[in-house]
């Protein structure tokens, strides 16, 4: 199973759509997780119709920021459990192996307070569910100093709380291929910064 988790940074851009059709075709992803979509539901279905994504469930931006878009394609046994503005949970249901799975995929908030309550809950997912579980997307929190390059020097007490909950959660990252940072501020020279906001994790069942 593919699955495709991208912060878009808005969805109607042609640019971002002239991406996503190159990644359905090339990559062939049956699941596609946007954040950060601030787009409307009418024309996000129509275009996930032509990319053969029939099945979506989906957050509206508030104003001109957020939004979420979970989009499967036929066949797939996919039980939607929870969604909110920074999550959908989902259980898999795998019919070849018999075996079903958590997919939590998540748009951290920015705000410390809200990213408490957010973590808090991920939290009671990990106590309640004994699935194996895979919890994907833009967290928008880097682990460590390794992980940016550029601008105010890491502080690990700035997250503290989101990798206790983690911890606490059984939860371990599965690493990455590819470029180091998958967030740039786009800025030049000494200005610019980069960090990994996105990443993977999961449980050892």
């Amino acid at each position: 199973m593919e699955i495709l988790a991208w912060n878009c940074q808005g969805l109607n851009k042609p640019l971002t759509n002239n991406h996503l059709k190159y990644l359905s075709s090339t990559e062939h992803p049956d699941i596609i997780f946007f954040s950060e979509t601030k787009a409307k539901d009418t024309a996000m279905a129509n275009y996930f119709r032509k990319c053969s994504f029939n099945n979506w469930i989906s957050i509206p931006p508030l104003g001109k920021s957020g939004g979420l878009w979970f989009a499967w394609k036929d066949g797939l046994g996919v039980e939607m459990v929870h969604h909110s503005r920074n999550m959908v949970n989902a259980i898999m249901r795998d019919g070849v192996n018999q075996t079903n799975w958590l997919l939590t995929a998540l748009y951290g908030p920015l705000n410390k307070a809200t990213r408490l309550e957010v973590w808090k809950f991920i939290e009671e997912i990990g106590i309640e569910v004994n699935l194996p579980w895979v919890l994907l997307g833009d967290l928008n929190v880097i682990f460590n100093h390794s992980e940016k390059c550029g601008g105010n020097a890491f502080r690990m007490d700035d997250v503290r709380d989101v990798l206790d909950f983690i911890d606490s959660s059984g939860l371990v990252d599965l690493g990455f291929c590819g470029h180091p940072y998958t967030w740039n501020n786009q800025r030049h020279g000494w200005a610019n910064v980069r960090e990994r906001l996105d990443r993977a994790l999961s449980n050892p069942a």
